[in-house]
């Protein structure tokens, strides 16, 4: 079994339920069905492909998201990895499984534009500070504006300093 196959089969899960919204009984993401709670979408995609695959050390307490997963039992390109990532990351705050896969096809970075204009923190950046292992990379636009980019989730944004 390999990474393509397990997209392969998420995809087919989404189109035979493309409205199910995953919910866990705890704000977790489940690989295994647990508390009247079905798997995530990777957990049954997985088990589908490997009925024995062995989820045991991804669950809690020693939680991890797909990412750890991916990268002890496949091999994959970076952008397989985002795309599961974005996957997992919509899925978990209850958003619909055709959704996921919509938002996840995007190629383009996740743009939340300036961050001096939030009145509150963006989800996908909040997704980012609590989910993701990536580090935002600063690059100088000019002397007071930099702009942020994470090579893991996707998310960019600008900072404007020139108060």
């Amino acid at each position: 079994m390999n990474l393509t196959q397990v997209i392969r089969e998420v995809r087919k899960l989404v189109k035979e339920r493309p409205d199910f919204v995953y919910k866990s009984p705890d704000c977790q993401c489940y690989y295994i069905s647990v508390a009247n709670c079905e798997p995530c979408i990777f957990g049954q995609a997985i088990r589908n492909l490997d009925p024995d695959f062995d989820f045991s050390r991804y669950m809690p307490p020693k939680f991890c998201g797909i990412k750890k997963v991916i990268e002890e039992n496949f091999t994959y390109t970076k952008k397989q990895l985002l795309w599961c990532m974005k996957v997992q990351f919509k899925q978990d705050l209850d958003v619909r499984w055709l959704d996921c896969i919509d938002i996840a096809d995007r190629e383009k970075p996740i743009n939340l534009g300036y961050m001096n204009g939030w009145e509150e923190n963006p989800v996908e950046y909040d997704e980012h500070v609590k989910y993701c292992s990536g580090k935002m990379v600063r690059t100088k636009v000019v002397s007071c504006l930099n702009d942020y980019k994470c090579n893991e989730c996707g998310i960019v944004y600008r900072v404007d300093s020139s108060d």
